[in-house]
């Protein structure tokens, strides 16, 4: 399972460092190959690049936010892969919103 997963690549942006580094160990530990940074600029960078097959994104990143990285991610990058989108507000219009950019989770 490990190397399947060693194939995964995923990216996660989140500018709250701690669960930055929370979620990149727990997914690192189960084999799978992250990135992290806290900057939409820097992630759109690197999905342009790499074409991960995850992005995960805290709504709130420093630059543009977690929503208008997703909006850029799939209409101007045409990336093509899941988007899931991590809050502290678990709220209904803020979910709304997420599935509204092109978040799948």
């Amino acid at each position: 399972m490990e190397d399947r997963n060693q194939q995964f690549r995923i990216i996660i942006g989140d500018d709250d460092v701690e669960s930055l580094r929370t979620i990149a160990s727990e997914l690192r530990a189960a084999g799978y190959s992250v990135v992290t940074t806290p900057n939409s600029n820097r992630i759109l960078r690197m999905a342009q690049k790499s074409f991960p097959d995850l992005v995960v994104l805290s709504t709130d990143l420093k630059g543009m936010d977690g929503f208008e990285t997703t909006r850029v991610l799939i209409e101007k990058l045409n990336y093509p892969n899941s988007i899931l989108m991590l809050s502290e507000d678990a709220s209904e219009q803020i979910i709304m919103k997420a599935y509204e950019a092109g978040a799948n989770e």
